[in-house]
């Protein structure tokens, strides 16, 4: 991919704004208007395409809670710098049909936002209403999602 092309992407995904996100009526009155999906369910799936080197199976599989954050810290023996805590993030990415399940470190960015997101879910309100996790989830809302809405919000929403 070209420099300049992924440059767009990373500025149109690290800015995502509400004005960003596909509307849905809401409601009896015609003109309320509101996102299909929340915005920090946006920008963290955004930024776990922008970040994490994942195919979209996988990005699917993904479950609230894989980020984990560093807790001490942790010393680089080939700079003898030590790095605080709360600087490194690890994502936990399950079994897929090619590879068992691993973690990896990823840019603190995905953190933030997955951690943002997660802030969401568990409000007192959503988990009331929030039906249980079904045993297997729709694959053509993820892949739709994930093509048609991240990938194309981040890619045409706008330009630098």
């Amino acid at each position: 991919m070209a420099d300049d092309v992924w440059a767009k992407l990373l500025q149109a995904g690290l800015n995502l704004a509400m004005a960003d996100l596909p509307m849905a009526e809401s409601g009896r009155r015609p003109l309320m208007q509101k996102p299909w999906y929340p915005l920090q369910m946006v920008r963290a799936l955004a930024a776990v395409w922008l970040f994490a080197g994942l195919r979209q199976d996988e990005i699917r599989r993904l479950r609230v809670g894989c980020i984990r954050w560093q807790r001490e810290e942790l010393a680089v023996q080939s700079t003898g710098e030590t790095l605080p805590p709360h600087s490194v993030c690890m994502l936990s990415v399950p079994t897929n049909k090619t590879s068992p399940a691993h973690t990896k470190p990823v840019d603190p960015i995905l953190g933030h936002d997955a951690t943002a997101w997660e802030e969401v879910l568990e409000h007192p309100d959503l988990l009331a209403k929030r039906p249980a996790q079904p045993a297997a989830l729709d694959a053509k809302y993820a892949r739709w999602f994930i093509t048609y809405s991240v990938i194309g919000i981040s890619g045409s929403a706008r330009t630098i």
